[in-house]
């Protein structure tokens, strides 16, 4: 049976809310082998979504919001301990709807956690050197990583960069 955590994702970091005083598993959750059941909360539609399906493809085995009643949070332990996948009723809802959307992935959604982070991370106004302290890495590392997402996205610049993610509603 897999351990189960229950995370807080945040601005596209999870921290866990027990067990190893906020270890930040952003990076090590879909190799960890743990279930997974990631809250979040006040962050718009679209952006729940898209961290949503992020953290099911790197391995979450569930996905509610903060705004669950504690009876539904006990449902998704239950659920994912017993080695099967949880999201939250408003989550599949919003999974669904978005299906019915346009089915071509938008360019942001090839994007690796990491570049997804710095994009995020940029467009909301931080400094490389501020993004480069809120994920633990190094200036140099952050510089690439934005140079690829400027690649994958074919834009020019952190003004470009900031107008693409409001546009597609991935900052406020």
């Amino acid at each position: 049976m897999t351990e189960t955590y229950v995370a807080d994702y945040e601005r596209g970091r999870a921290r866990l809310m027990e067990a190893n005083g906020g270890y930040d598993i952003t990076a090590q959750h879909d190799a960890c082998g743990v279930g997974l059941v990631c809250a979040i909360d006040g962050q718009p539609r679209r952006e729940v979504v898209e961290l949503a399906i992020r953290a099911l493809k790197a391995g979450a085995s569930g996905y509610l919001t903060k705004q669950s009643a504690p009876a539904q949070l006990v449902t998704a332990i239950r659920q994912v301990k017993q080695g099967r996948k949880y999201v939250s009723t408003t989550l599949a809802e919003q999974l669904a709807a978005r299906l019915g959307e346009d089915m071509d992935a938008a360019p942001h959604e090839l994007l690796s956690n990491r570049e997804y982070q710095t994009l995020t991370l940029l467009s909301s106004g931080k400094t490389l050197s501020e993004v480069a302290g809120e994920l633990k890495l190094s200036v140099k590392t952050v510089s690439v990583y934005r140079a690829r997402l400027l690649e994958k996205l074919q834009l020019k610049n952190n003004a470009e960069l900031t107008h693409y993610a409001i546009k597609n509603g991935l900052v406020e």
